[in-house]
């Protein structure tokens, strides 16, 4: 099927498919043993326009704003020569915003953090230097990030802090996504205990294991207003789709509370007052759409509106207030 395909992709667009095979007569797969890699090579560009999996893979994203219920969308910052921007995150004051950004399409390695000024974003972006998904302390006066291997600094990769102004980085140990708990006392991140992914928390005087539940993959995880949970998408082995979950901090073996599976993203956000999430879900048309899910009950997640004809929205936090809620897009930039 995938050869007829490839030789009619071919000829409509005039290519002298014997000659790229060097072959003579009919193409068949006992003729041609040893051009599957030219084939497969060929074959994929030609066909990416149509093909499904091709049309959800996220290129570049904006930060963007808007109100919890999708409305007054706003463009908050562009850095230059950066095409992907991500994992913007509210100071508890709500004055200023950190996100990082990349000059590649999907994020990574590359990535330095900003933060800008919610008034005046444009005027006010400071580069603090690599590093990927900032959470501020509460007093705002610092922040915890990640740095990935290979990043521009060859600096060890793991969980940082920083002051925040981007001065006085010191590194705390290996893992990903940190995330400041409300009280400031404690910083959960997603870890690796032996090939397993799970959710520590940790302190200066000690560090503990908080997701007992082997999972392959975890996305990542967010405090509850009150500090005794986290919430979390995960992937358990050889389980799909992913789960939103929730644990309490105590390490419980039991603890853990299985909301809802479904095709989410990565960073849910608890609303200030605690009795509701935000998530991104794939949607039937869309890579990825936000989504406000109730903490208490058996609902299903509901789409937020406004977010027809965009191809992905992802990394939605609240605004300490509960009115508004930043995320990254590729959505057209509102005039």
């Amino acid at each position: 099927m995938f050869l007829t395909l490839f030789v009619r992709r071919c000829a409509a667009l005039h290519t002298p498919v014997a000659r790229i095979l060097n072959c003579r007569g009919p193409v068949s797969m006992n003729s041609i043993p040893m051009v599957w890699p030219l084939l497969f090579a060929l074959f994929v560009p030609l066909c990416l326009p149509t093909c499904a999996w091709a049309q959800r893979r996220p290129r570049g994203a904006n930060i963007f704003t808007m109100k919890a219920d999708g409305s007054d969308v706003q463009l908050f910052v562009q850095v230059p020569d950066m095409v992907w921007h991500g994992s913007p995150i509210w100071s508890h004051d709500g004055r200023r915003i950190a996100f990082d950004a990349s000059p590649d399409q999907n994020g990574g390695a590359s990535a330095r953090i900003y933060v800008a000024s919610v008034k005046d974003p444009a005027g006010t972006v400071a580069d603090l230097g690599p590093g990927n998904s900032p959470s501020w302390s509460p007093e705002d006066d610092k922040l915890v990030f990640y740095l990935r291997p290979g990043n521009p600094d060859e600096l060890q990769p793991g969980v940082w802090t920083m002051a925040a102004n981007g001065a006085d980085r010191k590194r705390l140990c290996e893992g990903q996504k940190p995330r400041w708990s409300p009280d400031g006392t404690r910083i959960a991140f997603i870890s690796d205990h032996n090939g397993v992914a799970s959710l520590d928390v940790i302190t200066p005087r000690w560090r503990k294991r908080v997701l007992q539940v082997d999972y392959e993959a975890i996305a990542g995880c967010g405090w509850s207003p009150d500090g005794e949970k986290l919430a979390f998408v995960g992937t358990r082995k050889n389980l799909e789709p992913r789960e939103l979950g929730i644990v309490g901090t105590k390490g419980d073996e039991n603890a853990v509370v299985m909301r809802y599976q479904a095709d989410f993203g990565w960073l849910p956000s608890w609303s200030p007052d605690g009795k509701q999430l935000v998530v991104s879900m794939r949607g039937e048309e869309t890579f990825q759409k936000l989504t406000l899910l109730r903490v208490a009950g058996k609902q299903s997640p509901s789409f937020i509106d406004g977010q027809a004809g965009t191809f992905f929205n992802l990394d939605a936090t609240w605004s300490p207030d509960g009115q508004r809620l930043a995320f990254n897009s590729n959505r057209a930039i509102p005039e």
